[in-house]
């Protein structure tokens, strides 16, 4: 049966919660329940049906053994381990105050900039509340383009790395998704002369560890 993972954009909204959540509302809930047992049983029989069944398959589940392949949890230790003391040398950089200020950033952000798109159509945020009023591309294709200030390209991206690694595992996004970021992590450290190291294995290990079967992941082109 193939498989798809939607990768959700990190930042202030909400995360999706698991697909039995509906079933389980309707059969565990008193106020649900009851009216549709006496009302409607062979709906109620239904769900019941419905609910079973996606216990025992969870897509959710399902994906990870397709898609994480054997390996895969080392290899997201490895990162989560790289990435830590690459932030601990960014905040000692200047580029947070600290590390509770990477996982405010999309909010902090979303409350000062106003989104707008560039000449060629790609969206851009204008941000007024960082003592200076600065423009930063948001998609892969503009980023790096002549007018998106790499500092905040670079926190931009610390921050998203930051919540790839911390989510919870069904939030996870794709290990090819993950490396393509931590790629475009490391140009931008280098175009604004931030302080980075290579992984120590994850990427070398990746191509070899990783298999994945069903239908490939939507990408999307914004960050």
């Amino acid at each position: 049966m193939p498989v798809t993972k939607y990768d959700q954009v990190p930042g202030p909204i909400s995360r999706s919660s698991r697909v039995s959540h509906v079933t389980e509302g309707l059969l565990f809930s008193p106020k649900y329940s009851l009216p549709l047992v006496y009302l409607k049983m062979p709906i109620a029989l239904t769900f019941l049906g419905s609910y079973f069944i996606t216990r025992r398959f969870d897509p959710g589940k399902e994906w990870q053994k397709r898609t994480m392949g054997s390996g895969a949890e080392q290899i997201w230790k490895q990162y989560k381990a790289d990435f830590e003391s690459l932030l601990n040398r960014a905040v000692a950089d200047g580029y947070f105050a600290d590390g509770a200020e990477v996982k405010t950033f999309f909010r902090d952000l979303e409350a000062n900039s106003e989104p707008a798109f560039d000449e060629t159509g790609a969206l851009i945020l204008r941000v007024s509340g960082y003592d200076q009023d600065r423009i930063v591309g948001i998609t892969r294709s503009n980023i790096f383009s002549r007018y998106s200030d790499r500092r905040l390209a670079y926190q931009l991206m610390l921050a998203r790395v930051n919540a790839e690694l911390n989510a919870r595992k069904k939030d996870r996004v794709l290990l090819e998704t993950l490396k393509g970021d931590w790629e475009l992590l490391a140009r931008l450290a280098e175009t604004c002369g931030a302080r980075w190291s290579a992984p120590a294995s994850a990427l070398q290990s990746i191509a070899h560890t990783v298999r994945y079967t069903g239908t490939a992941a939507v990408r999307f082109e914004g960050l």
